[in-house]
């Protein structure tokens, strides 16, 4: 029987006090089920399991609920160590299935080349260095480790290419089109590459990147990020995405606290609605009053969850979250969060972000955690 969800700032007060009070709060815990119950299953009996299947229609888009899902994962450590097996054994399996064809095969059906990691496609493999450096960085474990290293390896090669040879820093998704938010991922993959080996990658690559960023990709006013760059012409687009703003400020906000805290002030400022009972909405773009309903732009209301924890404001979660409450249905169902006006392949996508929005601790928190003690403490052996 399903429990409809409406107090979201009483669960938002819950929420962002959780890491204080050592555990996982009502909402988060029921989420979280809900995303290990559906990794369990799709890792068992495939994305076209009876229990949670995938919608294959939204195939090309599945990389990136997988990844922010597992971004979520340090957060639920270090609220609740308890989890750490759990936890730890989850992020293993979304590796797997990250790496497992559907994820990647439209880079090859739209003819971009045969090999998702070879060159560009900085979108699929920027996740992809995340997810193997997060599991390490957690575990200890070398399970991945070659494989790590080598994409490493043929990232630093392409970044070092860029550089001296097209005068930019970063790497393109297509094409001549570099997007600021997958590239933001660099930024993170490196510090967390650093922390592991004891590199200096951060500084060598990811932060040259989001300066990159904030220098050539941004509005020089307001602080917030353009849309996407085109090297070929050395000019980015200046159009100022919902999408685009909620996913970079929250993965640049560490690199650059104060620009990125301008541009958030100014994000909620510009693409922000409020309807009457106090539900938030993005809009399409500046001088528009509609909700974004482009596919793209509605994810950033999404995206937004996560950009609430990192800056810390419960206001705009709450708010999100009860327009996402009376537009998907979010509802209590058999100890797990579900939306129950949508369907499985709109809940699969959207349930992962929510998760993101209910567990991200920010990247700050996550960089200065003892890992290590952790590791000794646990000395996990993960089959």
């Amino acid at each position: 029987m399903a429990e409809k969800i409406t107090d979201f700032d009483s669960i938002a007060a819950d929420i962002f006090l959780q890491k204080r009070a050592g555990k996982l709060s009502h909402f988060a815990e029921m989420i979280w089920n809900f995303h290990r119950d559906r990794i369990d299953a799709t890792f068992e009996g495939g994305w076209d399991n009876a229990a949670f299947p995938w919608d294959r229609n939204m195939h090309g888009w599945w990389k990136y609920p997988l990844a922010f899902a597992t971004y979520s994962i340090p957060s639920v450590i270090m609220v609740e160590e308890a989890r750490y097996a759990e936890a730890s054994i989850c992020l293993r399996k979304s590796i797997l299935l990250f790496k497992d064809t559907p994820i990647w095969d439209e880079w090859v059906k739209y003819g971009h080349g045969p090999d998702p990691i070879c060159c560009r496609n900085i979108m699929y493999k920027a996740h992809l260095h995340v997810m193997y450096g997060l599991y390490q960085l957690i575990t200890g474990s070398q399970e991945f480790e070659r494989e790590y290293i080598q994409l490493t390896a043929i990232m630093k090669n392409e970044l070092n290419e860029n550089r001296e040879n097209e005068g930019f820093e970063g790497i393109v998704c297509e094409d001549d089109q570099y997007f600021p938010v997958c590239n933001s991922q660099i930024v993170i993959g490196m510090s967390i590459h650093d922390l592991i080996f004891g590199t200096n990658y951060y500084n060598e690559y990811g932060k040259r990147v989001a300066d990159f960023i904030a220098d050539r990709i941004s509005d020089p006013v307001t602080k917030m990020i353009l849309y996407k760059y085109h090297p070929s012409h050395d000019q980015a687009e200046a159009y100022l995405s919902g999408a685009c703003n909620t996913w970079g400020l929250t993965q640049l906000h560490y690199t650059n606290p104060a620009d990125m805290q301008t541009g958030y002030e100014n994000f909620k400022r510009l693409l922000v609605a409020q309807q009457p009972d106090g539900a938030l909405y993005l809009k399409e773009c500046v001088h528009a009053s509609d909700p974004a309903m482009g596919l793209e732009e509605s994810f950033g209301l999404l995206y937004a969850l996560g950009l609430a924890r990192e800056y810390q404001d419960p206001d705009l979660w709450a708010g999100f979250m009860k327009y996402l409450g009376k537009t998907s249905g979010i509802a209590y169902v058999d100890g797990r969060v579900r939306l129950v006006e949508v369907t499985n392949g709109e809940e699969h996508h959207a349930n992962s972000y929510i998760l993101w929005g209910a567990l991200h601790e920010s990247w700050n928190a996550v960089f200065q955690h003892d890992w290590s003690a952790l590791r000794a403490r646990h000395r996990a052996v993960l089959s």
